[in-house]
């Protein structure tokens, strides 16, 4: 942990909190780059699975062309359902999901948590390709509670949340 990080609440409970968000919304932002160098930004549907996220875009988007190019993404989630606004913010990389039972075992989930009839294309639309982003860095903005400042934190390999110090924005070397 570095030294000069404030003081939150051990990043376990941190770390269920941000899943708790991810499970509340069912909308994301993701931005990619095209390859003129602007971002595309575009809101699509997803499925976690702890802090990875499911999504499913066209074979014929540009989102997908953007992807196969640089996996980079950056995603917004949140928004104020009930209370105060409480949203994430990450830095992840995406790649293609091709194995068929894994497709076909979160088509099965999405519809056993009867997320299923909102969840639209679904895994295994034809014409579709089915996407996850793994986070590198999630930002926690939560404004319910006393402590309301964002949060800011590595994600480790093995998924634990490693916080970054808040005064010095640069993001720390992504993970491959």
């Amino acid at each position: 942990m570095d030294k000069n990080a404030p003081a939150y609440p051990n990043p376990p409970a941190l770390l269920e909190r941000i899943v708790e968000i991810l499970k509340r919304h069912h909308l994301m932002t993701v931005a990619t780059l095209r390859s003129d160098g602007w971002p595309q930004a575009t809101i699509v549907n997803y499925a976690p699975d702890g802090l990875r996220l499911y999504f499913v875009v066209s074979t014929q988007s540009q989102k997908l062309s953007n992807l196969r190019r640089d996996q980079r993404v950056s995603i917004a989630i949140g928004g104020a359902i009930e209370g105060p606004p409480v949203g994430l913010s990450m830095a992840a990389r995406v790649g293609e999901v091709s194995d068929l039972g894994q497709i076909s075992a979160l088509n099965d989930k999405l519809w056993t948590e009867q997320r299923g009839e909102g969840f639209t294309p679904h895994p295994t639309t034809p014409g579709s390709v089915l996407l996850v982003a793994e986070p590198i860095i999630v930002s926690l903005i939560d404004y319910d509670g006393p402590k309301a400042w964002p949060r800011l934190f590595k994600v480790e390999p093995d998924w634990r949340l490693v916080p970054i110090s808040q005064p010095n924005h640069d993001l720390p070397e992504a993970r491959s």
